[in-house]
């Protein structure tokens, strides 16, 4: 029972997984051909009929043989598993960025809100080196609100992240982005951007609407939250702007 399930796991993820297929399926295909038939021809050579049933030998050149044939199948599904399951998470995206994770937290008060997109770029000296693709931080120094709703996402061209802090009455606090990982243009609400000017956007409430979304000039090489709050902490003291004084990194 145990063989037929690994069998039936391997078979499904080397016909359902395509890069897996090109070396695996030949290897599953000739594993089966060859240690399939001599497995059962040995069992059924070495086997005895004891009453109605057939016994098998525990040792011998039989259980080598089904052992091998086994085993060959387990050697099969693991690296299609790998696979599938890589491609699963990541192999949808294209472009030249992938984003591997998000990291986001609230900011004190819920006073705002940081995301991080998290991944890796093809055209590196080391692609699969993880680094910070984008950030966003909103914050309202003056405010705090009650509740927050998010829709974020990474489709198979783009990615999206659309925050919304919500008070008591009227008083919203919100913006959307779009992000293209081919064209590597983005987006916040009207106003379209080059990540390549810099991969930091603070969006700060000015206490009236339309507020200030600002592009940070310089690159953020920072992988975790803290360190992207001090990096944009440093860029608005050489820029004047002083409203992330009040931002602590916790």
């Amino acid at each position: 029972m145990k063989t037929a399930v690994v069998q039936i796991a391997s078979f499904l993820f080397v016909a359902l997984t395509p890069y897996a297929s090109l070396a695996a399926f030949p290897l599953y295909v000739m594993a089966n051909l060859l240690l399939g038939p001599a497995s059962l021809v040995s069992l059924l050579v070495t086997s005895q009929q004891v009453g109605n049933t057939l016994e098998f030998s525990e040792t011998g050149f039989a259980r080598r043989v089904f052992q091998a044939w086994y085993w060959s199948n387990v050697g099969i599904a693991i690296p299609c598993i790998s696979v599938a399951l890589y491609l699963f998470m990541f192999g949808l995206q294209r472009g030249d960025h992938i984003v591997v994770r998000r990291d986001t937290r609230e900011l004190s008060r819920l006073s705002g809100r940081i995301d991080l997109l998290i991944g890796h770029s093809k055209n590196d000296a080391d692609p699969k080196g993880i680094k910070t693709l984008l950030a966003y931080i909103m914050y309202d120094p003056s405010r705090g609100y009650e509740k927050l709703d998010e829709s974020i996402g990474d489709g198979r061209d783009v990615s999206v992240t659309n925050i919304r802090l919500n008070a008591k009455g009227s008083n919203t606090f919100s913006y959307g982005s779009i992000w293209n990982r081919t064209s590597d243009l983005l987006a916040v609400q009207d106003r379209e951007f080059s990540r390549k000017d810099g991969n930091v956007f603070l969006i700060l409430q000015t206490g009236s609407y339309p507020y200030d979304i600002i592009q940070l000039p310089e690159t953020c090489h920072a992988t975790e939250i803290d360190g992207v709050i001090r990096f944009a902490k440093d860029q608005c003291e050489k820029m004047g702007e002083t409203r992330l004084r009040q931002l602590a990194t916790r």
